[in-house]
């Protein structure tokens, strides 16, 4: 017996003369049409998400050039970089950490839940919420901090724990505490000099390094306490002789 084809068979069936209708017949047969523009939901979906986990794992790069450059971090943190610094981070990602080279002044935000991190080739700092210096050259780091806790810490993990005015400084795997303070370490980044009962040789010091001559005075037994911007040196001279009753001599270097 001769067997009907079950396509053929289905239009015999629904058959009547002047009502068939094939493209009715025909959904039946075929089932709804899925709408054009649903193909393209996955392909949009992919798309996004691709350029998601892009915008997430993006670096942001910061660069010093011949003056000090500042900027603001995602999260409120400002960095100071000295010329020719580095400094690279993922602003979008957690936790918070950076990589940099040369000189870098922080500022940072403080976020008890997550944590500021700087890292280096042999060492990282760690802090929640502080002021502070890194200072990376050749195959030595120096951290000095102005306010707050920093952990500094070398290769293999061993560290210490820095208050504001201590520093310390890292040539092979452990830092080492510095036995003198250097409080003005960040004035070229805080645009200040503070001073606290400091003799007056360190001052002159520190004011020989910053604007490159060289200061002296006889300076027995005379200390200096007081805030000074770095704004000029002439005003600075000035104040402290009146302030000690000396005479500075400067020499040009």
């Amino acid at each position: 017996m001769n067997t009907i084809d079950p396509q053929l068979n289905f239009v015999l069936r629904h058959f009547r003369r002047g009502q068939f209708h094939p493209q009715s017949a025909w959904k039946k047969i075929a089932g709804p049409r899925i709408p054009r523009y649903l193909w393209f939901i996955p392909a949009a979906a992919a798309v996004l998400l691709l350029f998601f986990f892009r915008w997430q794992n993006s670096w942001t790069e910061y660069r010093g050039y011949d003056v000090p450059q500042s900027f603001t971090l995602a999260d409120g943190t400002h960095i100071t970089l000295a010329p020719q610094a580095t400094l690279r981070y993922q602003p979008h990602k957690a936790p918070r950490t950076v990589s940099m080279t040369g000189k870098v002044f922080y500022e940072v935000a403080r976020d008890e839940a997550n944590p500021f991190t700087v890292t280096l080739a042999s060492a990282h700092v760690q802090v929640l919420g502080t002021s502070f210096q890194v200072f990376e050259r050749d195959s030595t780091v120096s951290v000095n901090v102005v306010s707050g806790l920093v952990r500094f810490s070398g290769a293999e993990g061993d560290g210490v724990l820095l208050a504001a005015g201590q520093s310390a400084s890292l040539a092979g795997t452990v830092p080492v505490m510095d036995e003198k303070a250097l409080p003005n370490a960040a004035a070229w980044a805080t645009g200040r000099f503070h001073y606290d009962t400091t003799p007056l040789e360190r001052v002159l010091e520190d004011l020989s390094a910053y604007y490159g001559v060289s200061l002296s005075a006889p300076a027995e037994g005379k200390c200096l306490t007081g805030d000074f911007t770095t704004d000029s040196l002439d005003e600075i001279l000035e104040l402290v002789e009146q302030a000690l009753d000396v005479r500075i001599d400067r020499q040009s270097e």
